[in-house]
């Protein structure tokens, strides 16, 4: 059977947790390309790092008339090169996401409820409620802050302190994206989508789906204009009022999802594959040969994606080429967060923190 390589640390460090004779470390096991469209949609996203970039001056919301231009121009800009600095890790676990309201004000999970932050000068544990495995974080602001994943367990950070919550469903979390205070979204195992309202999680599932596959990433622009991706190529659209199934040309499995505005959202998974949408149709791309895992930006000409084996790409918004980054990091990429057009985190295997700038 076909298994995340999320799914398989985070159950070997549940394991640990309850003393089960499976134990070892939560290094992620190594796959290939093609496991990469599993049957349990554990990858992170993301997508949990797709809320709006907060400013000091408030949410910076994405310009909803910036397209892509997706036609190939010689007079193009030259793709971004940022210098990748590690950063001191307070852990050796696998970290599967991140998301931050501001770049002093930055979250990141892993297994076994491993929560981190980020004050801008030092990386630090922080003690949650639950034990489990978190596979995503995400947002409105640096007072309504989420956690979530295995069996659908949630933790909520309120400012000040952590609390556990009773879900609406024991479907695993896999994406959390936040549209604005009180309401969080989260895509789950078996196509369910729900809604956080700042006191309860609420069913707010797609029912166009034939299947109930796995829904990898979810993100949005706004509350009108929420995308969310995951098995067999699913794409879906809710558009404040009801979900509609985009089309896909792949059957291929989609990890995370981007909506830098309702003309401009990225869809990335396995084998490098990404989809660009251009407020009518999703068009194929490719980050190379790579597995991608997460997605994100500060909008549709400043895109980044991260993936297995350290690897690092960039779209500036012309054409259909993503351009990879230079890193002397080989371990494995699980969660990037863009804090501006040339800051930017990213999180995965061992603990790795990186500083993009």
């Amino acid at each position: 059977m076909r298994r995340s390589c999320r799914r398989w640390s985070g159950l070997l460090a549940l394991a640990a947790c309850l003393g089960l004779s499976a134990c070892g470390d939560d290094t992620a096991p190594p796959r290939s390309d093609a496991a990469v469209q599993r049957d349990t949609g554990l990858t992170p996203d993301g997508p949990a790092a797709d809320a709006p970039v907060t400013t000091p001056d408030g949410p910076q919301a994405p310009d909803a008339a910036v397209t892509p231009d997706l036609t190939i121009k010689p007079d193009a800009p030259p793709p971004l090169q940022l210098t990748w600095t590690p950063m001191t890790s307070p852990t050796t676990s696998t970290l599967y996401a991140i998301w931050g309201s501001g770049p002093k004000d930055v979250w990141a999970v892993g297994s076994t409820g491993l929560v981190v932050h980020y004050d801008g000068a030092a990386w630090i544990k922080v003690t949650v409620p639950n034990t489990y495995p978190f596979y995503t974080v995400g947002g409105s602001g640096p007072g309504e802050v989420s956690a979530g994943g295995y069996g659908g367990y949630t933790n909520t950070y309120d400012g000040t302190t952590w609390s556990a919550l009773i879900n609406a469903s024991t479907s695993s979390i896999n994406s959390i994206w936040g549209a604005g205070p009180k309401s969080i979204y989260a895509s789950c195992d078996g196509g369910k989508v729900l809604r956080y309202d700042g006191s309860t999680w609420k069913d707010v599932s797609p029912t166009v789906l034939t299947k109930s596959y796995e829904l990898n990433g979810i993100s949005g622009s706004g509350a009108a204009d929420i995308w969310a991706v995951g098995y067999n190529g699913t794409i879906v659209h809710f558009d404040g009022t009801a979900w509609t199934q985009a089309t896909s040309y792949t059957t291929g499995t989609f990890n995370a999802v981007y909506a830098a505005g309702p003309k401009a959202a990225y869809a990335a998974g396995g084998g490098g594959m990404i989809a660009m949408y251009d407020g009518t149709t999703w068009i194929q791309a490719s980050a190379g040969n790579t597995s991608i895992n997460a997605i994100h930006g500060s909008g549709p000409a400043n895109v980044f994606a991260v993936g297995y084996s350290g690897g690092i790409y960039h779209y500036n918004g012309f054409g259909l080429s993503w351009a990879k980054q230079s890193s002397t990091v080989t371990k494995s990429l699980y969660g990037v967060w863009v804090a501006g057009p040339k800051e930017v985190f990213v999180v995965g295997e061992s603990g790795t923190i990186l500083h993009g700038t």
